[in-house]
């Protein structure tokens, strides 16, 4: 996202860890990075840099627990509107905060129902499935008639191992 958001001018930065995978995947690619002391777990140390970013025209994005409680908190002092991703299906713990959020992007139907289900305003809520940047896989291309095909997810009906099953039943008669 970061990366698309550079290539087409928006002037956009990612605070992250200081050293991580991360952080180095995104200087290679021309993303600006505001590295942070950041260890697990709740670290507020994060949030001076993204203070230090806030102006009358940012727009913050988070993707964690941990990076939306840190939004909430410095917004409250430096308002900016911010976009929350939500991309798991455990029960919303602070959903005032959630309600708060400028938008709401799931990244299916079954998350945005459990947003909904949280009070979420419907005009804020939006499904955007998660995409993955095929040109930066390893290993080339796929085979044509894979051998083995692996999933790995809790067994649970919002996850559609049962589509997975049938689509590949499926594409066996072709």
């Amino acid at each position: 996202l970061a990366q698309g958001l550079a290539e087409r001018g928006v002037d956009c930065a990612v605070v992250t860890g200081r050293n991580t995978r991360l952080a180095r995947a995104l200087h290679a690619a021309g993303v600006r990075v505001v590295e942070a002391p950041w260890r697990a777990g709740l670290d507020p140390r994060p949030a001076r840099q993204l203070a230090r970013l806030l102006n009358d025209r940012t727009i913050v994005h988070v993707h964690d627990s941990h990076a939306h409680l840190l939004a909430h908190l410095v917004t409250r002092l430096r308002p900016a509107p911010v976009i929350v991703t939500r991309r798991d299906m455990p029960p919303l713990r602070h959903p005032r905060r959630y309600r708060r959020a400028a938008a709401v992007i799931a990244i299916s139907p079954a998350v945005a129902r459990q947003v909904r289900n949280a009070g979420i305003d419907e005009r804020r809520l939006h499904v955007v499935p998660d995409g993955t940047d095929l040109d930066g896989q390893r290993g080339g291309t796929a085979p044509r008639d894979p051998a083995l095909i692996v999933t790995i997810a809790a067994l649970q009906h919002v996850k559609g191992i049962d589509i997975l099953i049938d689509a590949a039943a499926a594409l066996r008669g072709l």
